[in-house]
């Protein structure tokens, strides 16, 4: 959903600079287009929020409206001095002391010699979070692995990679992937992405739609509004009241994503011999079901949405600055209300969607 591309310059005063506010460092939009291939969702488009879009158990840089301000703001080794993301926080400071790291591979990439080093978080038993209190030490209940890939001739950063785990282990909460290369001695950008997911709440509630019984087959079918979590179809969450009496299933069964069908003992109860105006007056007892995005019966549905943002250098020009009359990005406005600047050899760049078909 919500697909958009661009074709940006971007202008960088160099590592002693601040690469966010410093008004040396702009961008100059050529480009801009929302991919029309792909559907459009107005709810997504939404700003952060506390209460229908927000990230869980985690808050956003306060770095502008702008799309390539918060991925510039995802780049530790560019602002290393300046906050970036648990638990990197400052590459200068709190990077060293939160983290455990071990000596992966060797290789050589442009006859130059890389090692390859592994990093986990430091996990702190009181949960201490960002500033002095937590040098040391992080947050319990998530935790973090990476890489980082340095030059062995001028330790010069080539590569780093970091992703940060909630209770869910397969999908990051969030995940940062970048890359340097080096051109006469000097580093530069060559890609960054950063993925995050967010909770996005709406006023629709899960629940069930439709109950009917199947008295040869002795059970109730019972269909919900949305996809059901398997895991969470016990016997003690499912029962039957009737007549003062609770029966629990012997058997459920998911005939499809929306759909359970639940079998009765037929020794405590036959179905066969009910009315069904008497199995109209039956009651079910619902509780602790859950949908696949882990919302539970009866409660405000919330989806749990994934997003990608990509910024891959197609050229360098090293001593480049930009021209006077060339209007730059404002940085606390998204790039779709950006100026969008003239360049005659446009069509030499390309526009690519370079998606990732995979988990997060």
């Amino acid at each position: 959903y919500n697909l958009n591309e661009a074709i940006i310059e971007q202008f960088d005063a160099g590592i002693f600079t601040n690469k966010l506010t410093d008004l040396k460092n702009q961008s100059a939009l050529y480009f801009f287009k929302e991919n029309l291939n792909f559907p459009t969702d107005t709810l997504k488009k939404m700003r952060y929020d506390d209460n229908v879009k927000f990230l869980q158990d985690a808050d956003v840089l306060p770095y502008g409206g702008n799309e390539l301000m918060l991925l510039n703001a995802h780049n530790p080794v560019r602002i290393y001095n300046t906050r970036s993301f648990s638990y990197v926080y400052r590459m200068k400071y709190e990077f060293l002391d939160n983290h455990l790291f071990q000596k992966n591979k060797t290789y050589v990439f442009n006859d130059e010699p890389i090692i390859e080093i592994a990093i986990s978080n430091l996990e702190s038993p009181t949960g201490n979070h960002y500033g002095k209190q937590s040098r040391g030490r992080t947050a319990t209940g998530h935790f973090a692995k990476g890489k980082i890939a340095i030059s062995l001739l001028d330790y010069s950063i080539i590569g780093f990679e970091y992703s940060l785990y909630d209770d869910n282990d397969r999908n990051p909460l969030f995940n940062t992937t970048l890359e340097y290369r080096k051109i006469k001695g000097k580093m530069f950008l060559n890609y960054i992405t950063f993925n995050n997911r967010f909770k996005l709440k709406s006023d629709e509630i899960f629940t069930y739609s439709k109950i009917f019984s199947s008295t040869h087959e002795n059970g109730f079918y019972i269909k919900f509004n949305r996809d059901v979590m398997e895991k969470t179809l016990k016997p003690n969450n499912l029962k039957l009241e009737f007549k003062g009496k609770r029966y629990k299933p012997i058997e459920i069964e998911l005939k499809d994503k929306q759909t359970v069908f639940i079998v009765m003992d037929d020794n405590e109860i036959d179905l066969s011999e009910v009315s069904e105006e008497s199995l109209r007056k039956a009651t079910f007892i619902l509780k602790r079901i859950k949908d696949v995005d882990n919302n539970e019966l009866y409660d405000n549905i919330s989806q749990e949405i994934y997003q990608f943002r990509e910024f891959f250098v197609q050229e360098v020009f090293e001593r480049k600055r930009p021209s006077q009359n060339l209007l730059p990005v404002d940085k606390l406005k998204p790039l779709s209300q950006s100026f969008t600047n003239d360049f005659i050899n446009i069509d030499s760049y390309i526009i690519n969607s370079p998606l990732m078909n995979r988990k997060m």
